[in-house]
């Protein structure tokens, strides 16, 4: 009985092993990865990845109920880690390499063919939409102006309807009193702007999803890959502004120790 137990944690151990080495062998592709690199490559590689984890986990479970817990804590903290840190890294890859595709798009547009982004029929019009978080709105304005401002097939008038219809909630009553008059639509745009396009809410919008992130994290894979994007999500958002510095964070901790007549002040101060 004692060899057949003894069989089967080694062979347990084999199998962990060998996901092991493969995300040794993922992370040497990603630091082989460059610009011009297949994405969907990337993106079904990481999908193997998460299907194996699923399967490391349930060997976890299975060394964890036939030996001593303890004896395993560090070799699975370190196989999780590691397994986290490349799937983060993968991760922004694509949107990293997303982006660019994004931009190249935009630029290819911009010779004669911009009219394209536009369908004829109104109907099949596929525009971004902004209910009035500000961490939302550097996306939604480089969107817009890539579809609809920069686009100059577009009169005024148009460009305000196509505006109107992207708005929701909040966004959709600050600007609820201005007419629909085709003079109007830069005024609008005006004022979206100066609401919503304050770099430091945004950076701090960020920060604070980021650092009232629950400490209560379940025992859960869903639930840890809910957490990581999430955390994901905010950190290249911050990375992108270039904001993803010591001194942006030390500044945040900074303000979130002072009381809320202090903070006003030196958000005033800094904004001059």
């Amino acid at each position: 009985m004692a060899t057949e137990r003894t069989e089967l944690l080694r062979g347990l151990k084999a199998r962990r092993s060998t996901f092991k080495a493969q995300i040794t062998r993922f992370c040497k592709a990603l630091d082989a990865y460059t610009d011009t690199s297949s994405l969907e490559e990337l993106k079904f590689k990481i999908e193997r990845l998460v299907t194996s984890f699923d399967a490391y986990n349930e060997i976890q479970s299975e060394l964890d109920a036939m030996d001593d817990v303890t004896f395993h804590l560090n070799e699975r903290y370190d196989i999780e880690d590691n397994y986290s840190s490349v799937i983060a890294r993968s991760r922004t890859l694509i949107l990293e390499g997303e982006v660019t595709s994004s931009r190249a798009m935009v630029s290819n547009t911009e010779n004669g063919s911009k009219a394209q982004l536009i369908p004829r029929d109104e109907n099949e019009i596929q525009l971004p939409t902004f209910s009035g978080i500000y961490e939302d709105w550097p996306g939604f304005a480089d969107q817009f102006k890539a579809t609809v401002h920069d686009n100059k097939q577009l009169t005024d008038s148009k460009r305000l309807t196509y505006l109107r219809s992207c708005l929701t909630g909040e966004a959709a009553k600050t600007i609820e009193t201005l007419g629909t008059a085709a003079s109007n639509y830069a005024i609008t745009w005006s004022i979206l702007e100066s609401r919503y396009g304050k770099p430091h809410i945004i950076i701090n919008r960020h920060l604070d999803a980021l650092f009232g992130m629950s400490k209560g994290l379940k025992p859960s894979y869903d639930e840890f890959i809910k957490y990581l994007n999430t955390a994901e999500s905010h950190t290249v958002a911050l990375k992108a502004r270039g904001e993803l510095t010591t001194d942006t964070i030390l500044l945040y901790l900074l303000s979130t120790k002072m009381d809320s007549v202090t903070e006003l002040k030196w958000r005033e101060q800094a904004q001059t």
